[in-house]
């Protein structure tokens, strides 16, 4: 047993020295000699399984047994203690015969100096032996933390190796020295198609994996140089031939005292082609951009240019460090900033990535260029804007052309928008290319609603007829020409002439057919009116009462009705072609004196070329002899030369009325001198009426007077002498007196009307109206009544105090006959017709029922009681009486409960 030999063979030599110092030196080396194997890994069996020790060896990093595996604990402590009280035991033998030797000189001396030597080395020897307790208790300890360190290891060690073994990366273990495999994982074994008997033990060389060894080399120098190796790329080759782009990372490790190098592999094979595909992409979109025929710039969502191509710096006039200090919209037009803009916020805002729109730029120059502008927004991973890429290119000189197509095109239009035919250009296909406005006009549709659109959506219900006559045209090469039918659009149905004629594209093929198409629904619809008209022509002719005789110019009939065959003796057949010459008649005056031929009706136009009306003559049948009376018209036609084509001479028989209107000139004179004498008796009537009347008020008057004298002198003395009864009694006479009062006054003014002079002479009715407002005054304020009078008032012939009188009776009916609780509203207005002035007066009042609008004008006329409404009821005979004298006239209108308005015509200056 090496270990106990070992350590008694260090008993025995610590017994032999003399040297303290040398023995605790030796004692210290030669145990950290004996232990330190044990706490650096070495591993030897159980001494209580194997006595000897068999085996020691180092195993560089293969896991061994600690020494609390090898010697038990309680054995170790024990040959420790051992060993220590031996080397106290030998240490206090050679201090005593140290002492003896040098210090005592006798017996007693060297006795007495052991003793206290003794104690001494006593307590030295216990504080040895508990500094070597203390010694066993610290080794304890760290024993201790190194098995727990040692487990920790161990599980470490095994999550390594799962790691190892599961990564799907390819890991490999080999020797620097001659790049010899010692462990792979299964990502390396599956990467390279191999299995763990061919792999270790062979190099990567033996292998053929460096596709170039000078890869490894370099790796190698790498990993002396500074212990590992990050990121490092290189190509392998697989057993199949394949080839793998790696990144590798390796490092250090020391297996069996020797160093290895741990490597793990990540194959960027797919990395490597996207990133040489990104490469060419961006060295293609580079060339692209530069050499690019049309302008191209990056432009920040600020409208900053971040990179500008040749072609857009030479096509704006500006070099690149120019333009990346500019914003887009310094070098846009004014009028399309605003378009801009919105397309910029369109793309920021989602609504549209890619933006096709025209605008203008301006040069550094000053110049305007149009350009066609294609730009798209790219955007990050969360969708947040970057830049756009945007291309433009000049199409300042297509603009320019398509302006002058556009113009031609303008041109063209207005030419067939011109034209009264429709014309239309239509292809192969039943398309329609091209219409004018005549055209959509037939379509009840806008051109550009028609153009683009085929027949069938267009004329739907007669489509396939017309693409049938396109395709004849197309075939055949040849026109069609006259066609006439229907085109019938939004239910609306057009009559149409057409002409269909192939026509040719740029290589004289044929690419369509235009139609020249004239509306004709006005000519269908004349002719059928004309049809219709002749028609009723006909029948009315037929069927008319009236003679109706058609001559030529040369005055021979050219036509007739049955009603001129029968008024003048003769067939139709006989009528036709006679002339007005012809000796079969011959006409004559009312007084039976003949007409010479110069007077004949048809003669009579053809020289004046003017109509007649209400001609009347006889017709003498030669073989008659009979007259017949007509009542004649005549009419010539004009043609658009100002010369008669025809002469149109209708009659009517008047033979009935002739002889009836004898008998009215006879009985009218009979009747005209009846007249003149009930005239005369009227005329005698009333002037005796007048007479009587202002005789009566004449009379009347001296009575009244004496009546109402008394009566003011009985208010006077004998009033208060008066019983009730009396006073009212007394009352109805003074007021029955004041009625007679008027009435006469109103009956003496009513018969004097004719009788005074009535002066013809200019009024201002303005001065009239002044005057009997003036007069009306205190009424118009007791009654709160409104007169409003349009001003200013004409001025009329007539007598001035008749004009008076009217307006005053008018007004003041207008406000006594108001409606209770409603204060009087009168109006003024008037007008002008022909010779009269109209004046209007309009009241707010009662009304007059409508049966009594002409009695109301008559003496002594009232509609209501006296005690509702004072009056005579000779105030508007007077208004009528004096109007007539005025020549003039009066009448109303009236609605009950809304008022009533009299009309007065007079004479206008």
């Amino acid at each position: 047993m090496i270990l106990f030999h070992d350590l008694f063979l260090l008993m025995f030599n610590l017994s032999q020295m003399r040297d303290k110092g040398k023995i605790i030196t030796l004692f210290h080396e030669s145990l950290s000699e004996l232990f330190q194997p044990l706490l650096l890994g070495f591993s030897m069996e159980r001494l209580t399984e194997a006595p000897f020790v068999e085996e020691i060896s180092t195993r560089g990093n293969h896991f061994g047994y600690i020494y609390t595996n090898v010697l038990p604990s309680q054995d170790v402590v024990q040959l420790i203690q051992n060993a220590v009280q031996m080397l106290a035991v030998n240490l206090y033998r050679l201090k005593i015969e140290d002492e003896l030797v040098r210090k005592a000189d006798t017996f007693e001396s060297i006795a007495q100096q052991q003793l206290v030597s003794i104690n001494n080395y006593v307590r030295e020897l216990e504080d040895a032996k508990l500094a070597s307790l203390n010694l066993i208790d610290d080794m304890k300890a760290e024993i201790a933390e190194r098995q727990k360190a040692e487990l920790a290891l161990k599980e470490s060690e095994e999550k390594f190796r799962l790691a190892f073994q599961t990564s799907p990366d390819s890991i490999n273990i080999t020797r620097i020295e001659d790049g010899t495999y010692v462990d792979v994982n299964e990502g390396f074994k599956t990467l390279m198609g191999l299995s763990d008997e061919q792999i270790i033990g062979k190099t990567s060389l033996e292998l053929n994996v460096w596709v170039n060894p000078g890869d490894r080399t370099r790796m190698i120098a790498e990993v002396k140089r500074t212990g590992n190796v990050q990121s490092f790329e290189a190509k392998f080759r697989f057993r199949d031939g394949r080839i793998m782009h790696g990144l590798m990372s390796a490092s250090v490790i020391m297996l069996n005292s020797k160093p290895h190098l741990i490597s793990i592999t990540k194959d960027i094979s797919e990395f490597k082609a996207t990133q040489e595909k990104l490469q060419k992409s961006e060295s293609l979109f580079r060339t692209a951009f530069e050499n690019s025929a049309v302008g191209i710039s990056l432009t920040g969502t600020d409208g900053l240019f971040l990179q500008v191509n040749g072609k857009f710096c030479s096509m704006l006039g500006y070099s690149e460090e120019e333009l990346k200090k500019r914003s887009f919209r310094g070098i846009t037009h004014p009028d399309d900033i605003l378009k801009s803009n919105a397309n910029v916020q369109k793309a920021i805002q989602a609504e549209k990535d890619i933006l096709h729109f025209e605008k203008r730029y301006l040069r550094k120059n000053g110049e305007v260029i149009w350009a066609e502008v294609s730009a798209s927004l790219m955007r990050d991973e969360e969708n947040k804007p970057l830049y756009f890429i945007t291309h433009i290119i000049d199409i300042t000189e297509r603009r320019k052309v398509e302006d002058r197509l556009n113009l031609e095109r303008y041109h063209q239009q207005v030419i067939l928008d011109a034209s009264p035919t429709s014309i239309w250009f239509k292809d192969t296909k039943n398309n329609f290319i091209r219409v004018n406005k005549a055209a959509a006009d037939i379509a009840n549709k806008h051109v550009s609603e028609v153009e683009g659109k085929s027949t069938d959506e267009i004329f739907p219900e007669e489509s396939q007829k017309y693409y049938a006559d396109d395709l004849e045209v197309i075939n055949s090469g040849k026109p069609k020409l006259g066609i006439i039918e229907t085109a019938t659009a939004n239910g609306k149905t057009t009559w149409v002439h057409t002409d269909k004629l192939p026509w040719y594209n740029q290589e004289g093929k044929i690419a369509g057919v235009v139609n020249y198409t004239l509306d004709i629904t006005s000519l269908k619809e004349a002719e059928k009116a004309r049809v219709e008209s002749e028609e009723r022509y006909r029948m009315l002719l037929t069927n008319l009462e009236a003679g109706v005789v058609v001559h030529a110019p040369d005055t021979s009939i050219i036509m007739n009705n049955q009603r001129a065959a029968d008024l003048l003796g003769l067939s139709n057949e006989q009528l036709k072609g006679r002339m007005a010459k012809d000796p079969y008649w011959h006409f004559v005056n009312e007084k039976m004196i003949p007409y010479g031929l110069e007077d004949y009706p048809v003669n009579r136009v053809i020289a004046s070329k003017k109509p007649f009306v209400d001609l009347v003559l006889g017709v003498v049948i030669s073989e008659k002899r009979d007259v017949v009376w007509l009542s004649v018209n005549g009419l010539p036609v004009i043609n658009e030369h100002g010369d008669i084509s025809e002469v149109l001479i209708s009659f009517i028989e008047i033979t009935e009325k002739k002889i009836a209107q004898e008998e009215i000139i006879k009985l009218n004179k009979v009747l005209e001198n009846r007249v003149i004498e009930r005239t005369a008796q009227l005329e005698a009537s009333n002037k005796e009426l007048e007479s009587f009347v202002y005789s009566v008020s004449h009379d009347l008057r001296a009575p009244l007077r004496s009546i109402m004298g008394f009566s003011q002198i009985i208010a006077k003395r004998y009033v208060d002498n008066l019983n009730e009864e009396g006073l009212e009694y007394f009352s109805f006479i003074r007021e029955a007196s004041a009625n007679m009062g008027n009435l006469i006054e109103d009956l003496l003014r009513f018969s004097r009307l004719p009788k005074s002079a009535i002066e013809n002479e200019t009024v201002d009715l303005n001065e009239i109206l002044d005057l009997v407002t003036q007069n009306l005054h205190k009424d118009i304020q007791d009654y709160q009544a409104q007169l409003i009078i349009v001003a200013p008032l004409p001025q009329v012939q007539g007598d001035r105090s008749l004009l008076s009188q009217i307006f005053t009776n008018l007004i003041s009916n207008a406000i006594t006959y108001h409606r209770r609780g409603v204060p009087p509203v009168i109006q003024i207005t008037w007008r002008v017709e022909k010779h009269f002035v109209i004046v209007q007066v309009s009241d707010n009042g009662q009304g007059i029922p409508k049966e009594h609008h002409e009695k109301i004008f008559n003496i002594f006329q009232r509609l209501h009681s006296n005690d509702d409404y004072p009056g005579t009821g000779i105030g508007l005979a007077i208004v009528k009486k004096a109007v007539n004298a005025l020549g003039g006239k009066i009448h109303l209108e009236s609605k009950l409960n809304s008022g009533t308005s009299f009309y007065i015509h007079l004479q206008k200056q």
